[in-house]
């Protein structure tokens, strides 16, 4: 256990050596590909920010207070999932005094045009489930895309996965931070929309994701969403009559 700490904070050593602006920030793809495969195949793991916790055992405000936050107030832990039901497939949302609730559809995340996992977003809400209170608290959980299941040690068993990977962070950080001088697209507000860059950072064309964010994620600041790139290529296929005559069939807000 004492080389394992020790291992931990050699590691919190040389990422904070790093020069300012230097960052934990890894897009989708690797936190999968570098990280959560590689920790269920138990191999080594590149210098990271991502703590193992029992995440599901605790409120996020608590674990808040546990670790220190990276850069940007976020969040990086693995952490096993436990069924819901004996023989069922869903996972136990419950955390410490309230519950996770996913905010829509699993995501998948690509590596080469090769799904090699998925995202979900879920929100914390204090209390039961039939009446619990919304918090500012969200969660990216990761797995992995696997054809194969946990196999279970016997019939007590209900852990159903070893290992996945979670971000959390509060929205009132991220919406209260100060913005930059210049847009920073890598820690601009809008998760969704870093992730839309890292795919095909040239291009503005595939803007369908804003009609699948949901209220947690839709608080994008315009000034940083609408770049010169985005307003040239609307420019061209838009005249100003048309402007005028119909308004346009997506909103930011």
């Amino acid at each position: 256990m004492g080389t394992n700490q020790e291992g931990n904070n050699d590691e919190e050593k040389y990422l904070d050596s790093f020069p300012s602006g230097y960052r934990f920030r890894p897009y989708d793809s690797e936190l999968i590909e570098d990280y959560l495969i590689k920790k269920i195949n138990k191999e080594k793991l590149p210098p990271n920010r991502i703590k193992d916790v029992e995440l599901y055992k605790y409120n996020p405000s608590d674990l808040a207070e546990m670790y220190p936050a990276n850069e940007g107030k976020e969040w990086y832990f693995f952490t096993p999932r436990d069924r819901k039901y004996r023989n069922g497939d869903r996972p136990n949302r419950r955390a410490g005094d309230g519950f996770w609730k996913a905010t829509g559809a699993d995501k998948p995340v690509k590596k080469d045009g090769i799904v090699t996992g998925f995202r979900k977003a879920l929100v914390f809400y204090i209390g039961k489930p039939n009446g619990g209170h919304k918090t500012d608290w969200i969660m990216h959980e990761y797995k992995v895309n696997s054809n194969t299941n946990r196999v279970r040690t016997g019939e007590h068993d209900m852990r159903l996965d070893d290992w996945v990977l979670c971000r959390i962070y509060r929205k009132a950080d991220r919406s209260s931070r100060a913005k930059p001088l210049e847009p920073e697209p890598e820690v601009c507000d809008a998760i969704e929309y870093q992730h839309i860059l890292s795919e095909d950072p040239h291009s503005f064309a595939n803007l369908d994701f804003i009609s699948n964010l949901n209220e947690t994620e839709l608080y994008l600041d315009i000034t940083t969403y609408i770049d010169n790139n985005f307003t040239n290529s609307v420019s061209q296929i838009i005249s100003p009559a048309s402007v005028m005559l119909a308004p346009p069939k997506f909103s930011p807000y």
